[in-house]
């Protein structure tokens, strides 16, 4: 066992080695400052992105929406021409009817190559 003056001379030396106590809470609440806005920074970010993905979405709605709406009229269209077409066909006017029926053939077709997913690309 040391003796009784280098056990305080000890402590006194340890003590003297870190800092007292009023600059380690400041460094705490540095430290705890630090970490609080590190994190008001992430949940900035996130809302950030969350509002620019909710800008996509609409986006894409309201582009698939529009494309819907021209497919069902070129469709319809394609209907009718067909329609007309054997029409003028039956009815001896194969000058008209052929072509009619030719042209809504061909509508179809596009239609029928269009890619479902054509909205998800921009």
């Amino acid at each position: 066992m040391p003796p009784p003056q280098f056990q305080a001379w000890m402590a006194q030396f340890t003590q003297k080695l870190g800092p007292d106590p009023e600059t380690t809470k400041i460094l705490a609440d540095t430290e705890r400052y630090a970490e609080e806005k590190r994190l008001e920074g992430y949940k900035a970010t996130l809302e950030h992105k969350d509002r620019e993905n909710e800008r996509k979405h609409i986006r894409l709605v309201k582009k698939m929406g529009s494309e819907s709406k021209r497919t069902w009229a070129v469709l319809i269209a394609s209907i009718v021409a067909a329609v007309v077409g054997v029409f003028f066909a039956v009815t001896g006017k194969s000058n008209l009817g052929i072509p009619l029926l030719v042209f809504a053939g061909i509508m179809i077709k596009d239609l029928a190559g269009k890619p479902s997913s054509s909205a998800d690309t921009e």
